[in-house]
């Protein structure tokens, strides 16, 4: 039987004006790629944000390999988070007063380890940003400013990697190469990728579907 990287299981939690949020049972095994496909509304950001630790639950279990993730303190899921979960949000997040080096040195910083600045360069080579390590996000086009917020999740080497809508905003060809990327560098990074989106253009890079609404 597969290992499981992260499962969730009768997980309730409080969703808009006060109205509690049923999610769907999941269990994900490690370096099964997962999309998690619905229309806006259907709950899946917030399913996201529960694999995360960044959503309380009411109810239920999130259990993140041998790790009741939901019952850990605040704290400690931070630290879980930082360590071993890379984030992709739809607002990238970069910070605007740092370079791009600077945004991956400091991601490494906040998860506790040393700055490694060989697979800084080295992450930044694969994703063809390596000339752009010195600038600041303004200076990056879209294309480059996604790839770097690919680079801070992937930076700490994590387990698992959760990109949030990572096409919807881009047209055919730019949402089939963001994709390819985003698979090919987990999996070169021995990550396991889930994507939330509500964009069907991408299902078919995906064997494991997770369907909600």
């Amino acid at each position: 039987m597969e290992r499981s990287i992260i499962s969730v299981a009768n997980v309730t939690c409080q969703y808009q004006l006060g109205k509690l949020l049923s999610l769907p049972n999941i269990d994900i095994a490690v370096g099964q790629h997962t999309l998690l496909l619905g229309p806006s509304g259907s709950g899946k950001t917030t399913l996201l944000n529960v694999l995360a630790g960044l959503q309380n639950i009411k109810s239920g279990t999130v259990s993140f390999g041998d790790v009741n993730f939901s019952s850990l303190a605040a704290h400690e899921r931070d630290r879980l988070r930082g360590q071993k979960i890379g984030l992709i949000m739809q607002k990238l997040h970069l910070i605007s007063a740092l370079t791009v080096r600077a945004n991956l040195a400091l991601a490494m910083t906040l998860a506790g380890g040393e700055i490694n600045g060989k697979f800084i360069n080295d992450t930044a080579a694969a994703l063809n940003i390596l000339d752009k390590l010195d600038r600041y996000p303004r200076q990056l086009s879209q294309g480059e400013a996604q790839r770097a917020a690919i680079a801070r999740a992937l930076v700490n080497r994590p387990q698992l990697v959760l990109a949030d809508e990572p096409t919807s905003a881009l047209d055919d060809v730019n949402a089939e190469a963001a994709i390819l990327l985003l698979l090919s560098e987990a999996s070169r990074h021995n990550a396991t990728l889930v994507v939330a989106t509500h964009d069907a253009r991408i299902k078919t890079h995906f064997s494991h579907v997770v369907r909600l609404g």
